[in-house]
């Protein structure tokens, strides 16, 4: 038995697959989780990469 793992997004209530999504909604959502990460950690971005 082989274990995968899919990531999935909820958007809305709804769950997408990232075949599902848009590069740049994928982007948006990722550098959202991480800003949000870094705040709770009292970091604050200086600039994009």
């Amino acid at each position: 038995m082989k274990i995968e793992v899919v990531p999935r997004f909820r958007i809305d209530g709804k769950y997408y697959t990232a075949d599902q999504l848009t590069e740049e909604k994928i982007r948006e959502i990722v550098t959202e989780k991480i800003d949000l990460a870094m705040a709770g950690l009292k970091y604050e971005r200086k600039g994009t990469a």
